[in-house]
């Protein structure tokens, strides 16, 4: 703090009339700011304030509070700044926890000052001069001695301080300078905000602050004032950003750089600032916190490609201090999802006066450093650059999966007329957690829900859309714009805790029988999903099985996960039974999709696709994953049990997706390989380009037949141990009967299939590295694909490499092949 103390110094002496801050009513050149700071510090001097004590600031002017920080520092005392326009009570509580030895005063702050049992000092006397104080005189500083401490309400409500040293104040002013231009004859924006490394770093190379009452003038008047003052440099969070694009019509020619941080931006974010900033502008996205400022740093410039649904974190600014480290201990790989976990000799060391909200979170290692957890989840690109993957408590968990409720928000955000919306869930019938989606409208819209929610039902699997809607004119929200979700409203607050039972037809009086006799419950209707009525997956496999005998009807397991589990959706499905089929039926849309070519996913033997849930997960915002089906499934198909039929069907499918004109993405796993080479085959005897073929850990059948003999576990599932015997050992060798099962069907195909050789340009075998295929068989893919086949490594073993943790690091060598490809 000494250096910035010294190059202000050295501002006021080459540029002593040169604005330093504007304010309305005030305008302090260099000079003016220097004595200003000088009397409040003299003051405090006078007061017998010494290291470490404590200072608070109560007020409603920006400009006077730069000044009070700036006559702490000199004085050496530390700063807390209170919100002039919160309650009494909480500014009284902050008082109180801070332990304020004296209080400094500015315009607006007079009244609540009197509620508080501190001395105070006027500062507005000490920035008009219209009172003498006592000189200040320079002393030497503990660099570890307090500088400030920041509070917020974290997510409680309970006041959280963040004490800040000197040493720390300067590294973190010097850290702004990197991913921020701060030139001299800059002007820079403060909105209300106390982002003090922005604030030193402005003053540090001379430029000028102005000041904009952000909660006291509204959006409104913003556009102007920020074209007449030519701000050059806006520093605020994400939710005050949005209003100002939003009553911004016309480009604001100045503003060169825009800088947020706070929250994730979208890529409307990005749209907005490319519409409202000239073309030399950067957006510079900062992920922080209150405890360590800034970690890391994305920078948009305009015009620059931009086709992910959200900014990345960036790049980490000290990349040997910021670690992701996953659940086990140990530091994730590229590619893998771990916690944010910063170790620094910056970071503080507790939070202030309060061990036992410290303890989780900042560990103090004995050596000048300290262990922060952030909470944050990410993963690490191949090129260095952080993802993120949501908050710890940004996880939700509902029918037995994990989701963050970030990704549900955006996709509903982007319905028209909803301006903001909050995922979270509450307790449905006998406690099962159920998701809930809060939402504020435009002006003058007026969403309808239901049409909402089939809007979202076409985008999203069944476990990611909310059962429960709640509309509000606004969101509650924290002091910096964020919605403040512990204020939500439980969205089954007084509804009748046990509705009377629903009365079915047809074939939803037989799914829910099926329902009674599985879940032993009975207070469920038409629009109720399986699984928020308390059933599970073992449960799900039961019901499907029930259809199956009840109905002739084949439900994959996934289709339920994906698409619908109510009685309704599963009745609509039994009655289309009997309807003749199509000649083709459309992909399976696995995931929200993304700018890059779709990847077509091959069913596994037995018709499923729910393999690929998690690399469609991984690869949610880059690129569609679209799950391609069989026949087969339903009575009135009869299963496909020659590996040509199977193909020729899955191209059909694949050539009436609509597409650009390049080259097909097919992807199989293990013994969904050979469904996809021969499609592949297919594809090009149809007159498509040669499709860009991806194998994942494949299995060549008709190499080793004794590896079929897992297929016992599907006869014995009901029971009968010698029948499933029976059914591998026949299994063996291909069958004249043509099977009745599309287990057995896709069995006998695989059996029988005897693959001619197929040199495609581009093609990927990924093997595991904890469980690598036979040698035989990647010698086998190499000679059946060519020169054109790449084969490469991830982490895990055959089942393990497509689940998490490990399915980052596959998507992530996936996609990095498919771009150099």
């Amino acid at each position: 703090m000494e250096a910035f103390l010294a190059n202000f110094a050295q501002q006021v002496a080459e540029q002593p009339t040169y604005a330093a801050l504007e304010d309305e009513g005030l305008a302090l050149s260099y000079a003016d700011l220097d004595a200003a700071s000088d009397r409040v510090a003299g003051a405090l001097q006078a007061r017998g304030l010494k290291e470490n004590d404590r200072i608070g600031y109560l007020g409603l002017s920006i400009g006077h509070r730069v000044v009070a920080l700036l006559g702490a520092l000199k004085a050496g005392v530390g700063l807390v700044v209170l919100n002039g326009r919160d309650p009494i009570a909480a500014i009284n509580d902050i008082a109180v926890h801070a332990g304020l030895a004296a209080l400094l005063i500015g315009p607006g702050g007079e009244e609540k000052a009197q509620a508080i049992d501190t001395p105070a000092i006027d500062v507005s006397e000490m920035v008009g001069g219209a009172a003498p104080a006592p000189t200040f005189t320079p002393r030497k500083v503990d660099p570890d001695a307090l500088a400030y401490i920041l509070y917020t309400s974290g997510s409680t409500g309970r006041p959280k301080g963040v004490p800040v040293s000197r040493s720390t104040a300067w590294h973190q002013t010097q850290k702004e300078a990197t991913y921020c231009d701060h030139r001299p004859d800059a002007r820079v924006a403060l909105f209300g905000q106390v982002w003090i490394p922005m604030l030193l770093q402005t003053l540090n190379v001379g430029a000028t602050l102005v000041c904009y009452d952000f909660a006291g003038r509204g959006v409104g008047p913003l556009s102007q004032w920020l074209r007449d003052e030519r701000i050059s440099l806006i520093e605020s969070y994400p939710a005050m950003f949005r209003e100002m694009a939003a009553a911004t019509s016309s480009v604001l020619p100045d503003a060169d750089q825009i800088y947020l941080i706070g929250e994730a931006l979208g890529k409307d974010d990005v749209i907005a600032f490319e519409r409202i900033c000239p073309p030399t502008a950067r957006l510079i996205s900062a992920y922080g916190s209150t405890e360590c400022i800034c970690m890391a740093y994305y920078v948009h410039r305009h015009g620059d490609r931009f086709e992910l649904a959200t900014v990345p974190m960036g790049r980490p600014l000290e990349p040997e201090k910021l670690r992701l480290v996953g659940d086990d201990g140990a530091d994730a790989p590229i590619g893998e999802v771990g916690q944010l976990v910063l170790t620094s000799e910056f970071a503080p060391p507790g939070y202030f006066n309060d061990p036992e909200r410290s303890t989780d979170v900042l560990t103090p290692l004995g050596d000048g450093r300290t262990e922060y957890r952030t909470g944050d989840y990410a993963f690490m690109d191949s090129a260095g650059v952080l993802h993120s993957v949501g908050r710890a408590d940004d996880q939700i968990k509902v029918r037995g999966y994990t989701l963050r409720g970030s990704e549900v928000e955006q996709e509903i955000q982007s319905y028209p007329g909803v301006k903001q919306a909050v995922a979270t869930t509450c307790a449905g019938p006998r406690g099962i957690r159920q998701l809930a989606c809060h939402f504020e409208e435009e002006p003058d819209a007026a969403v309808d829900i239901v049409e909402l929610k089939r809007f979202l039902g076409s985008r999203l699997p069944a476990y990611m859309t909310p059962s429960h809607f709640v509309r509000h004119d606004a969101l509650p929200r924290t002091r910096t714009g964020k919605p403040a979700r512990a204020r939500l409203p439980n969205p089954l607050a007084g509804r009748d805790a046990a509705p009377a039972p629903t009365e079915f037809d047809g074939a939803e009086a037989d799914i829910a029988d099926i329902w009674r006799d599985i879940l032993g419950v009975d207070d469920f209707g038409r629009e109720d999903d399986f699984f928020d009525v308390g059933g599970d997956s073992l449960q799900a496999m039961t019901m499907v099985l029930a259809i199956e005998r009840r109905f002739g009807l084949r439900v994959p397991l996934e289709s339920l996960i994906l698409e619908s589990a109510t009685v309704a959706g599963l009745a609509k499905q039994a009655r289309a039974a009997d309807l003749a089929p199509a000649a083709a039926s459309a992909p399976t849309a696995m995931n929200r999709g993304g700018p890059e070519r779709p990847l077509f996913a091959l069913h596994t033997a037995g018709g499923h696709l729910s393999d690929y849930l998690p690399l469609a997960h991984a690869l949610d915002g880059v690129r569609p994953v679209l799950g391609v089906g069989p026949r087969g499934l339903a009575a009135h198909t009869a299963p496909d049990a020659d590996i040509d039929r199977i193909a020729s069907h899955a191209a059909d499918v694949i050539g009436q997706a609509a597409g650009s004109d390049a080259p097909r993405l097919l992807i199989g796993f293990s013994a969904a390989a050979p469904f996809a080479y021969e499609t592949a085959r297919h594809l090009i005897e149809a007159g498509e380009p040669p499709p860009t073929l991806v194998l994942i850990d494949a299995r060549c059948s008709w190499l080793n037949r004794l590896r079929w003999l897992q297929a016992a576990w599907r006869a014995t599932k009901g029971g009968d141990v010698t029948a499933g015997m029976r059914r591998a050992l026949d299994g063996l060798a291909p069958t004249a009967a043509a099977p009745e099962n599309i287990d057995d069907a896709h069995l006998t195909a695989l059996l029988a299939h005897r693959p001619e050789p197929l040199a495609l340009p581009h093609a990927l075998l990924i093997v595991g590295e904890q469980g690598l295929a036979a040698p035989a068989d990647a010698a086998e893919w190499r000679r059946l694909l060519g020169p054109g086949l790449t084969t490469i490594e991830a982490p895990g073993d055959h089942m393990s490499m497509i689940r998490r943790p490990f399915i980052g690091a596959l998507a992530q060598r996936l996609n990095d092949w498919l771009a150099n490809g």
